[in-house]
């Protein structure tokens, strides 16, 4: 059976999951002889000996798998209400969460750490709520007061999610995500391998999404345009080994960009014409109010 199943999968399975999948025959194996061996001593007592205890610990995975889908739930209505602020970057955070774990495991993270910087991508645009919609679609350059309500997003973001427990690491990554390598970055302007790791990930994942998808004042980058000006801005806006990371990650399971936008129903007017995540695209900045 292993055979088969090794010979079946291994084009598509990568060697972690291989040897998961090997390790839970073996453990299979093992119970299997455990229930021989009281069999042969016990008789028919060892199918409570260990029936029992085997329904016990299937109903804990069974819990566990209830409270982890009672958690993505809560993610993912935090993200949706992010995203109806703007037609244009709907499923942004989930795109941002995948190229994110596509970093993550590519630099070696554990599973716990890969749930949470999944997590972390899903709601790095979370303060973007405690935003006014005027400020996120105003058309044209910001003033010093509005784009320092744009700085703040990230605070914002923290002080929305603090009293989820499960978030863990997350919340460095929520926090911290626009900091730039070279310390002009913001909410802190933390540098270099001050910046926490997560933060270092999202970046990379975020601009990245940013410039391969539609917005209303352009259309989406190719991939290899994106890459180009991560290249371009590795070491001063990006780490460049979370930059090296996600090129690798990139070589072996290309990027499928998001479908091209339509343009919004006559009801959704609102748009953002800048984006603070897209490199290639700065917001304007005027004094005055």
């Amino acid at each position: 059976m292993v055979r088969l199943a090794s010979t079946e999968r291994a084009e598509r399975m990568p060697a972690r999951g291989m040897a998961q999948f090997l390790l839970s025959y073996f453990g299979y194996a093992t119970f299997g002889l455990l229930v021989a061996g009281l069999w042969a001593t016990v008789a028919s007592i060892s199918a409570v000996l260990v029936l029992l205890p085997l329904f016990i610990a299937r109903w804990a995975f069974g819990q566990y798998h209830a409270q982890q889908r009672s958690y993505d739930a809560t993610i993912a209505a935090l993200c949706q209400a992010v995203e109806t602020k703007d037609y244009y970057t709907r499923g942004h955070c989930t795109r941002v969460s995948l190229a994110s774990t596509m970093i993550a495991q590519e630099i070696g993270m554990g599973a716990e750490r890969l749930r949470a910087i999944r997590y972390a991508g899903m709601l790095h645009d979370v303060g973007k709520l405690g935003v006014p919609t005027k400020v996120l679609q105003k058309d044209g350059p910001l003033t010093e007061e509005e784009f320092a309500a744009i700085q703040l997003h990230p605070m914002r973001g923290l002080e929305i999610v603090r009293g989820i427990d499960f978030l863990d690491e997350a919340f460095a990554g929520i926090m911290h995500h626009h900091e730039r390598h070279d310390g002009r970055g913001y909410p802190m302007g933390l540098a270099g391998d001050e910046i926490p790791e997560f933060a270092r990930v999202i970046a990379v994942a975020d601009a990245f999404d940013s410039m391969t998808s539609d917005r209303s004042y352009r259309g989406a980058r190719p991939v290899e345009v994106a890459v180009a000006e991560l290249h371009k801005g590795a070491g001063s806006q990006f780490d460049p080994e979370m930059v090296a990371a996600f090129v690798r990650a990139l070589e072996r399971e290309p990027w499928q960009p998001p479908r091209k936008a339509s343009p919004p129903p006559c009801d959704e007017t609102e748009t953002t014409t800048k984006d603070h995540d897209d490199p290639t695209m700065p917001i304007e900045v005027v004094g005055g109010s």
